[in-house]
């Protein structure tokens, strides 16, 4: 009976840019989990005060004192709920994206389906992060509160934006060291190599059956 093989026995050698990739997915996902709940800006009167994707809470409490689904203004209102979705989004993609990668590691020839993947991925990771930024730059409704004005960006943010730069990274890993047109074309090789190695017992035996 033949052995199982281990999970995690993969051809990683064989598949550098994907297992850049999978490793990029990996640590995005984690800094986007982190990052969304703390908080994307920051007060800059009270430094305890956190404004997140969700609300207004203080920076060492889970419990909000505001929240966004109240805010009046219709702008900032929706485009913190378009950041909201995304995040979710965002982080559903990223494993999806990473599951492509270990297909790939495991045999699978698929890296352009996992690049258009990995796009579709990096454009939802672009859009948490660039809704903060819009809001801490742009008032809304004549109202400063969430501009740089008494705002100042917050750790969540960081998070937000180093789980985009990574997966940036990732894609490009994938892209540059993940083999595509040299393996098809070695696989080719070898099966003509195989075929030509069965046809030559045959054709022996053709030539004795005419003697």
């Amino acid at each position: 009976m033949a052995k199982a093989k281990n999970f995690f026995v993969r051809d990683y050698a064989g598949h550098k840019g994907a297992t850049f990739l999978l490793v990029a997915c990996i640590l995005a996902f984690i800094f986007l989990v982190i990052g969304t709940p703390l908080g994307v800006l920051r007060n800059r009167v009270d430094p305890s005060i956190c404004y997140t994707l969700w609300g207004t809470r203080k920076c060492s409490s889970p419990d909000y004192d505001y929240r966004i689904a109240w805010d009046t203004c219709y702008g900032r209102r929706v485009r913190f709920a378009f950041a909201e979705a995304f995040t979710i989004i965002a982080m559903f993609f990223l494993v999806l994206n990473g599951i492509a990668c270990w297909y790939c590691l495991s045999g699978w020839n698929g890296k352009w389906w996992t690049f258009l993947l990995a796009l579709f991925t990096f454009a939802t990771n672009f859009v948490p992060w660039t809704v903060v930024a819009s809001v801490y730059h742009t008032t809304y409704c004549g109202s400063d509160t969430y501009t740089k004005t008494y705002t100042k960006y917050g750790p969540g943010f960081a998070l937000l934006v180093t789980s985009f730069c990574v997966h940036f990274v990732g894609i490009v890993g994938l892209v540059l060291m993940e083999p595509y047109v040299a393996v098809v074309v070695e696989d080719k090789k070898k099966k003509k190599k195989m075929d030509h190695h069965h046809q030559e017992p045959d054709d022996d035996a053709s030539g004795n059956r005419e003697e």
